[in-house]
């Protein structure tokens, strides 16, 4: 049985994909020993599945479709620079959602739940809409505030609303340049 690796997603138009891989590399010279994540990799996750057998793509792809017309559209507001695990010890770098996240929580666990009737693990932390900006390599680093108030007001300001109205089935392929995102299917309101 062919595997392939899958996680769900939103994705994002191309010109904000453009402003935050600006954003990213004004931030790689403050914050020096971060992977960045290529502006065409962008995407917000909402589940991600792991290696799935190619046979049970279909029942995810229905799953997905039942999910767009019972949660989509929504719109989303990017925003606010923070970290995991925390700010003065990161591990991954990420922008929040300021408007809209409750909605994307309520979509994200609906889908868990979904998802579970095909052997899918149910999620056992509380879901956070975060677009993953990019993953500290090697020594130790601090967020500062300051780092962030310039740069992500400019984003904001930029760009404001993002316009959810598609659920994205995408295969990840990892290679030694990092991952290659390839889409499988997309499922809109």
């Amino acid at each position: 049985m062919m595997k392939l690796r899958a996680f769900i997603a939103i994705g994002l138009p191309g010109e904000l994909k453009a402003e935050i891989g600006e954003l990213s590399s004004s931030l790689s010279v403050q914050i020096p020993g971060v992977r960045w994540v290529p502006p065409e990799n962008l995407h917000l996750t909402l589940k991600f599945l792991g290696d799935v057998d190619q046979a049970i793509i279909p029942d995810i792809q229905a799953i997905l479709g039942r999910m767009a017309a019972r949660h989509l559209p929504i719109t989303a507001r990017l925003g606010g620079l923070e970290a995991f695990p925390n700010r003065r010890r990161p591990r991954i770098i990420w922008l929040g959602v300021t408007k809209g996240s409750d909605h994307l929580i309520d979509l994200a666990e609906d889908l868990s739940r979904g998802l579970t009737g095909l052997g899918f693990d149910p999620e056992k932390k509380k879901f956070t809409p975060h677009l993953t900006l990019g993953r500290v390599k090697r020594g130790r680093i601090t967020l500062e505030p300051e780092e962030e108030d310039e740069k992500t007001n400019k984003l904001l300001d930029s760009f404001g609303s993002l316009n959810i109205n598609m659920l994205l089935l995408l295969k990840s392929t990892l290679t030694s340049q990092g991952a290659i995102h390839q889409i499988i299917s997309q499922h809109g309101s």
